[in-house]
């Protein structure tokens, strides 16, 4: 693999990062390497001493604005005297019976939601009028069989409870209680020790014991599989249990010591340029949540342990707002929506703590573009990581000065990503592709991707992904259309889509760019399987700035033809075949038209939606377009320029 990369300096820290990537022998230890063991238990902040919110009866709340207040009040509200879902084991089997994820799980979600809301009105109350639910919901879910959500779950159809796997979902509940514990310990107590009691005796046995118990758990990094979202999603849950709950200073120690090991699994091998190859989706909860434990270590060792101004860690939250297209478009390669609705006052945090002015600018175009007088910053439980502190970050981010301009270039080299636009004011043309290869997590099939926007909104998309059922991570998932090459912008050779597996991946990534023009190109031909009979296939995208186009070109030489080679391209606005070699697209407030040669066939197909996740996103159609060359040969070379009409 090799990439070229234009001269210009504002390209050179791209360029230093591919050779540490090269160069790096040794593993980061980022965390482990910025405190010793020993000075780690000395500094750790006791139970007593660890008040990392505003406490119940603190001014903070007292000077909360009255529409917050209210918001939060009413939020609660609705959960008084709630009639609490059942969890029954009928709807657990759902998932291995029929693949249904949702139907236990959405109840599941639906009892710690009013926990949450719950809390959250009491707090901004504080007279005593929620706590009778609140007690209800805690106890429910204290007498939960297990906290892993069936699609987690490596039961015959239903969970053994002495099965202590930690998931996603009961790191997030021994989280959520540890903050209600955090908040309501001691009216808990005046009602009746026992609750405390159970709280910390059911998070101990179900999360923290056996996180220090297991290094078998595959997202900890031990096993040899690299981890993904779940480390730090997990690590952030565990670690608030633990710094919440534990008493024994020990303990604390030693699990705090483990949770920086296991984090370390996650940055050691995490690509240099920051990027997150599960998409800006997974970025809330894989570069946001590694913020949330970054920030819980800062407050709890007072400062002690500081690493926001390591590179890496800096790339990893810059990504977010770098993959940004305009408003709340992202490029959403792999397993991610084009939508996304991240919460402005993390991001803010995450700019401020890592020294970033244009992240913290993005946030506050983010606030201003969502916010309305009163709003709560949106999160899911556990509150006490984004929904409080984002309360108490909001006048910092509301009275930010500056605009989001961004860069004309983002590249990151080891995501073989490539991010370009037109004009830093987000006006005409954004491009993006990616090289990559078919075995990153969440992996679709979608080597030479790449997406269109114009004036911000979408001309040529990625669907993205469904509603995810069992179906999403067997060995069926590449059944799922969505998953297919077929449904990129990309080509089938011979028959033949792209293929998933380590060995499925772009070649010869090729970046360049002037103030006139920015220019990427891969050979994609590996990504296809040998039978695709593909030599080489030379992907060229190309977004000329002078004169407000981009032209993809393709130049190939195959060893057999066995059937014609196709192009698809896929819209969200119904595409007009003007005539042969031309077609009018859209993004819904601007016509552009597609040109290329006479002779290929043009395929219309209306792609109808019945997924709510896709549909939430792009309404209920897509639209492929389907290019078949009328010619034969076993080489040639094809262009296809977007311009506005």
């Amino acid at each position: 693999m090799k990439y070229r990369i234009a001269h210009f300096l504002f390209l050179l820290p791209a360029f230093f990062c591919i050779l540490n990537v090269s160069g790096q022998s040794a593993p980061r230890n980022i965390l482990t390497g910025a405190i010793s063991q020993e000075k780690l238990a000395l500094v750790l902040a006791g139970k007593s001493e660890f008040s990392p919110l505003p406490a119940i009866d603190d001014d903070f709340w007292l000077e909360l604005d009255a529409e917050t207040r209210q918001v939060l009040i009413s939020n609660g509200e609705k959960y008084m005297d709630y009639d609490w879902p059942s969890l029954l084991a009928r709807r657990y089997m759902d998932f291995d019976i029929d693949g249904n994820r949702t139907r236990f799980s959405n109840r599941y979600y639906a009892r710690r939601e009013a926990v949450a809301e719950l809390c959250m009105a009491e707090i901004a109350e504080n007279k005593g009028r929620f706590m009778d639910d609140i007690i209800n919901g805690v106890w429910l879910i204290l007498e939960e069989t297990t906290w892993v959500v069936p699609a987690h779950s490596s039961g015959d159809k239903l969970h053994d409870r002495n099965d202590v796997f930690v998931d996603l979902f009961s790191a997030e509940t021994a989280a959520l209680l540890g903050w209600v514990d955090y908040y309501f310990g001691e009216k808990f107590d005046a009602v009746t020790p026992l609750i405390r009691e159970r709280i910390y005796e059911e998070v101990n046995r179900r999360v923290i014991q056996s996180m220090l118990d297991h290094n078998d758990f595959w997202y900890m990094g031990y096993t040899g599989r690299i981890p993904n979202n779940w480390n730090p999603w997990i690590v952030s849950n565990w670690l608030t249990a633990v710094l919440l709950l534990e008493d024994d200073q020990e303990r604390r120690a030693e699990s705090t010591w483990k949770a920086l090991d296991v984090l370390d699994q996650y940055l050691n091998p995490h690509p240099a340029d920051g990027g997150c190859d599960e998409g800006p989706g997974y970025w809330g909860r894989a570069g946001a949540s590694l913020f949330d434990c970054l920030f819980l270590l800062h407050q709890a060792t007072d400062g002690a342990l500081d690493v926001f101004d390591e590179p890496l860690i800096r790339n990893i939250g810059s990504y977010i707002y770098k993959i940004h297209i305009d408003a709340d478009w992202f490029v959403n390669f792999a397993d991610g929506s084009a939508i996304n609705h991240h919460d402005p006052g993390t991001i803010f945090r995450i700019g401020r703590a890592i020294s970033d002015r244009t992240m913290m600018a993005m946030a506050a175009e983010q606030f201003r573009h969502n916010y309305e007088p009163g709003n709560v910053p949106s999160g899911r439980s556990p509150f006490g990581q984004r929904i409080i502190p984002g309360l108490m970050i909001r006048d910092a981010l509301a009275a930010f000065a500056g605009d989001f301009v961004p860069e004309i270039n983002y590249f990151f080299p080891d995501l073989e990503v490539v991010v370009s636009r037109e004009n830093r004011n987000n006006e005409g043309f954004f491009m993006a592709i990616k090289g990559g290869f078919n075995n990153e997590s969440h992996n679709h099939n979608d080597v030479g991707n790449f997406v269109v926007f114009y004036d911000g909104l979408p001309v040529f998309i990625d669907a993205g992904v469904g509603t995810y059922t069992r179906k999403t991570f067997s060995n069926e998932r590449y059944d799922i259309w969505t998953m297919q090459s077929a449904y990129h912008n990309l080509p089938t050779l011979n028959g033949e889509m792209q293929q998933d597996g380590d060995a499925f991946r772009a070649e010869d990534v090729d970046f360049t760019s002037s103030d006139r023009e920015t220019t990427v190109s891969m050979d994609i031909a590996d990504a296809y399987p040998g039978y695709a009979y593909t030599a080489s296939w030379n992907r060229h995208l190309e977004l000329d700035r002078r004169a407000g186009k981009i032209t993809l070109t393709d130049e190939w030489a195959q060893i057999r033809q066995l059937e014609r080679n196709e192009w698809h391209f896929m819209t969200a606005f119904e595409p007009d075949i003007l005539r042969n070699g031309l077609i009018r697209v859209s993004n819904g407030a601007t016509d552009l038209e597609m040109k290329f040669s006479r002779h290929f066939s043009t395929d219309i197909e209306k792609v109808e939606i019945d997924d709510p996740r896709l549909e939430g996103v792009w309404g209920n159609t897509l639209w492929r377009i389907t290019l078949k060359t009328g010619r034969s040969g076993l080489k040639g070379k094809e262009s296809f320029t977007i311009s506005p009409e």
